[in-house]
């Protein structure tokens, strides 16, 4: 099982810095980013659950919640500006922040039935969005 979820972590690790190696301005590597984290989500969702459900499992909540934002946190740096973005702009509050939405996301997908997986996925994809967009300064709709 920890093998599985390493081998995970480490193809949604190369996926990102693919990502994060990107030319494109932050908007768009924000929302593909974005869309990119809750399909894996979707896809995880069964090991997501075995982790959740095992005393012994959830330590591996630790290092996946710090490396999501870790990479949340980059993300946000290699903006120009992150006065588009309704968060803290102080890192250490900022990646306080990102570990209880992050915290919460998983919490919520593990803790769902799978009849509605798909459903509250995209509920708190768009959640996510509005939570860091508020009124969508970046000129998009969240």
């Amino acid at each position: 099982f920890c093998s599985a979820v390493e081998d995970g972590w480490n193809r949604f690790a190369e996926a990102v810095e693919q990502k994060m190696d990107d030319e494109s301005g932050f908007e768009n590597k924000f929302f593909r980013f974005i869309d990119f984290g809750f399909n894996l989500l979707k896809k995880g969702y069964p090991l997501l659950r075995g982790m959740y459900s095992d005393a012994s499992r959830r330590q591996l909540f630790q290092s996946t919640i710090k490396r999501i934002v870790d990479y949340i946190d980059q993300l946000i740096d290699s903006a120009s500006s992150t006065e588009t973005l309704n968060l803290p702009l102080k890192p250490e509050e900022r990646k306080f922040f990102l570990k209880i939405m992050i915290s919460g996301i998983l919490f919520t997908a593990s803790t769902t039935p799978p009849s509605k997986i798909t459903a509250v996925i995209e509920e708190l994809k768009e959640g996510f969005k509005s939570g860091f967009l508020g009124s969508s300064p970046l000129g998009v709709s969240a």
